[in-house]
């Protein structure tokens, strides 16, 4: 069975992923060109196996941001509704006190 991916793996995965097109000192320019042209499968699965992986990555971070953006509406809806409660009731002991005054 395979290792998972850890949270730290990813910045290395992606380095590891973006490196021939930007050049690594292991290879000469010509080869990294060659392996880019002519990729074998097993270079191929494994690109598309981090790819993957950073897609797994990117939808939790999306799944938490959209979390985050929820909460912070239930929380405005939240604040409004306790405004205007607090406006209602302002109102309704004001109109009470100005009925007692009439008395």
């Amino acid at each position: 069975m395979a290792k998972p991916f850890m949270p730290q793996d990813y910045f290395e995965m992606w380095q590891k992923m973006f490196a021939p097109a930007f050049g690594s000192a292991s290879m000469s320019g010509a080869a990294q060109m060659q392996e880019m042209m002519f990729p074998d499968l097993k270079s191929v699965e494994r690109k598309i196996a981090e790819m993957e992986a950073v897609e797994a990555w990117l939808k939790s971070n999306l799944g938490m941001l959209q979390m985050s953006i929820k909460n912070l509406e239930y929380q405005r809806a939240m604040l409004r509704g306790g405004a205007k409660a607090q406006e209602v009731f302002d109102d309704s002991r004001a109109s009470a006190k100005a009925r007692n005054r009439k008395k």
